[in-house]
């Protein structure tokens, strides 16, 4: 694996992840019945997130005790380069919703302007139609503010285990709060419950990064979950629709993400691979945080106004207009805020101190 360098997969695997909510939402609810494409695609999100970010994180941390970088100095830029790249488009967004008149953006806009989304969904025991998908980036966010502080703070021989427990943490609090008797959109939404996905991201990110090139020892780690598959699936989907299939979901569909992740990372051949790295579905991947961000939003005002139209019609509708709506934040937002990035780089330039 080329660590830190650009992965055409990885935006490919965005966009399968962000398509995968999209369908959740715009097609007929008997068609996610069996599979929660909605769920799936989330933590395939959050996967990636753990992946990407605790790369970022490892890399700064051997750089700046290689160069004696101060600690400070990393952390500043980093959390200036995840502004630039989160807050425009989303603050944008919101805003332009609020101004619209979107239902419910008015009456909750400070709950997703403090990135507290999450935390108003578990309260109120309600995703608040048009905003559902508000919750997962309050719980990125949460992320980006607290793993730093982790992964630059623990020894170094400690940081698989830290990785490891984070994950087990993720899944014994979704058991915890079920057997509480919280609500389920507790279970579901609350950052805790993503730290499994999170972990397994970081796990992969610390093995790529400890042992470079040996895809073998990724193969190996795989192996490990993929033994605990099966009972996870049969856990998972013998309650459909129940509490206890949110809370052991994402332990069954860990392994597989590990795998996709680390395969994308490194580069399928063959037409998987040609698929993920075509041109529409790499695209699409560079669109995906407009996608996510807007779809539902789109659909609230279409599917009234197409009440009588075909559902399946009615989604393709939705998804046109947020294919526009995010082409266009992206050529015209996204894209020029994310050049001031290069200002602030993530070391220092030699012969500079701080």
């Amino acid at each position: 694996m080329k660590t830190g360098s650009y992965r055409p997969q990885l935006d490919g695997l965005r966009a399968l992840a962000v398509l995968a909510v999209v369908f959740q939402h715009f097609a007929p609810s008997a068609w996610s019945r069996v599979i929660p494409w909605g769920g799936l695609g989330v933590t395939l999100f959050f996967v990636l997130s753990g992946y990407l970010i605790t790369g970022i994180l490892l890399r700064g941390r051997a750089e700046g005790e290689k160069n004696g970088s101060r600690r400070r100095y990393f952390l500043s830029h980093f959390y200036i380069r995840r502004a630039l790249r989160i807050f425009p488009v989303y603050y944008a967004t919101l805003i332009v919703a609020a101004i619209l008149a979107i239902p419910p953006v008015r009456e909750t806009f400070w709950w997703h302007a403090a990135y507290l989304s999450n935390v108003l969904f578990a309260w109120k025991n309600s995703y608040f139609g048009s905003v559902s998908p508000f919750w997962s980036l309050a719980v990125e966010q949460h992320f980006y503010l607290i793993w730093p502080w982790i992964v630059l703070s623990v020894p170094q021989r400690r940081l698989a285990a830290v990785f490891i427990a984070a994950a087990i943490s993720g899944l014994a609090f979704r058991l915890g709060i079920h057997a509480a008797g919280w609500n389920d959109i507790a279970v579901n939404v609350l950052t805790p419950t993503a730290f499994e996905p999170f972990g397994i991201g970081a796990f992969l990110a610390w093995i790529e990064f400890t042992h470079h090139e040996n895809f073998s020892v990724i193969r190996r780690a795989l192996r490990a979950g993929l033994l605990l598959m099966p009972m996870a699936l049969w856990l998972a989907y013998s309650r459909p629709g129940s509490a206890l299939q949110m809370v052991v979901s994402s332990l069954a569909w860990g392994p597989l993400f590990f795998w996709l992740v680390a395969g994308s990372a490194r580069g399928f051949r063959g037409i998987g691979g040609r698929v993920l790295q075509s041109m529409p579905l790499v695209y699409f991947g560079k669109l995906s945080y407009g996608i996510y961000l807007m779809h539902n939003l789109v659909y609230s005002q279409i599917h009234p106004r197409w009440d009588g139209v075909f559902p399946g019609l009615r989604g393709l509708i939705a998804l046109g207009v947020t294919l526009l709506l995010s082409g266009m934040s992206y050529e015209f937002l996204e894209a020029p805020v994310r050049k001031l990035k290069s200002v602030f780089p993530y070391h220092l330039p030699q012969g500079r101190s701080v």
